[in-house]
């Protein structure tokens, strides 16, 4: 049996190109997946990755703390969230560390729908089960010094996404 080869091993690219290459097709298939999952549920796409955020932090978080963990403008974020509170997936509350402050938190129904968001991505999630596991601990290594090595060069905050968090 021949396998057929594809456009990104036939190319003469260095492979740290042809890693990006590949990184940005896994990437197309896993956003995907959640825009998918997000439109089934009545969300766009930035609603969908408020609600899986929030579902990584217990404690809420505060507007500006959603805009710079996502990369978009305040205003999205103000008006994704006032979206998610009409859904009644998110509540606005004060702050527990500061009064004046007002953090965003899932409510049960937001738990729930994360819960089943949570479980999408398992077309990916079954490629990376099939690795064996010697390269499945690779890739993670690997992909953690990546996201460090990003964290360094600003591309992504470091704050809530420290590698060498436990919760990572």
């Amino acid at each position: 049996m021949t396998m057929t080869r594809n456009s990104l091993e036939q190319t003469d690219l260095p492979l740290a190109q042809k890693l990006g290459h590949a990184f940005n097709r896994v990437q197309v298939a896993m956003r995907a997946d959640s825009w998918e999952a997000f439109g089934q549920n009545d969300l766009n796409p930035t609603q969908g990755q408020i609600l899986l955020l929030l579902g990584r932090r217990s404690e809420g978080l505060r507007l500006s703390e959603i805009a710079a963990e996502l990369v978009v403008s305040a205003p999205t974020v103000s008006d994704s969230v006032g979206s998610l509170v009409e859904k009644r997936y998110v509540s606005k509350n004060k702050a527990k560390d500061d009064a004046r402050a007002i953090a965003v938190r899932l409510t049960a129904s937001g738990k729930r729908l994360v819960s089943r968001l949570d479980s999408v991505g398992g077309t990916i999630a079954a490629v990376i089960e099939s690795l064996p596991e010697a390269e499945k601990v690779q890739l993670y290594k690997t992909m953690l010094r990546m996201v460090r090595e990003l964290q360094v060069a600003g591309k992504i905050p470091v704050a809530r996404m420290c590698v060498t968090c436990r919760h990572f």
